[in-house]
């Protein structure tokens, strides 16, 4: 009735919560506002936030550096109560500065390292099978593949697709294997470099990728 509203800091102070998680995404700012998959990954981390009664930090960082800078900064300030990180850099050091604070922590994709993580993913293997075998059942000899060796769902869909030539007894060939950044410039580029080697059919490790691949076909 008097208008009285609760201090968030001493709230803060007295529960030693600040009722807010971090995201932080170390591919670089410029890869948001780019890959679809960064809007509605953050869009879903954003909602359900909300319904939790957390507010959304959001970190975007240029380099892998100022990723660790970041995560440093953030651990010395102790103002939020979790950290959620896309694991976009393979051989990063994030898990080994976030193991030697207390602040909760999880990724999104698998690090490279899963000692002691917690982490979120889909079967990226399973998947490269499943789409490779797709392409082989539609009777496509020369498969050939766009993938990126810049994280682990990179190198495990290649592995999923390596696993369904060998098990359609196709022999692999490395002409048919050019790499990208999941940048839509490297798979345009990707797919020039692919096209010499006459593939009747390639899969493609990224969304993005896939839609530069296609302008450059």
């Amino acid at each position: 009735e008097t208008g009285y509203e609760r201090n968030q800091i001493a709230t803060m102070l007295a529960s030693k919560r600040s009722n807010m998680i971090g995201l932080v995404i170390p591919s670089g700012g410029g890869a948001v506002f780019t890959d679809p998959y960064f809007p509605e990954l953050t869009h879903s981390i954003s909602r359900s936030a909300k319904q939790n009664n957390q507010t959304l930090a959001l970190f975007l960082c240029e380099s892998e550096q100022e990723g660790v800078d970041t995560i440093q900064s953030i651990l010395s300030a102790s103002l939020l109560d979790g950290i959620i990180i896309t694991a976009d850099y393979k051989n990063n050091t994030f898990a080994d500065d976030l193991l030697t604070g207390t602040m909760p922590f999880v990724f999104i994709g698998r690090p490279h390292d899963t000692a002691n993580v917690s982490y979120i993913d889909s079967d990226n293997f399973q998947s490269g099978l499943l789409a490779t075998n797709y392409l082989i059942e539609q009777g496509y000899q020369r498969v050939g593949i766009i993938g990126s060796s810049k994280n682990t769902s990179g190198d495990d869909r290649y592995r999923g697709y390596r696993q369904a030539l060998k098990q359609n007894h196709i022999a692999f060939k490395e002409d048919l294997v050019a790499y990208g950044d999941y940048s839509m410039m490297s798979g345009a580029d990707a797919m020039i470099d692919l096209l010499p080697s006459k593939p009747d059919a390639v899969f493609i490790c990224s969304d993005t990728m896939a839609i530069g691949a296609l302008r450059a076909l």
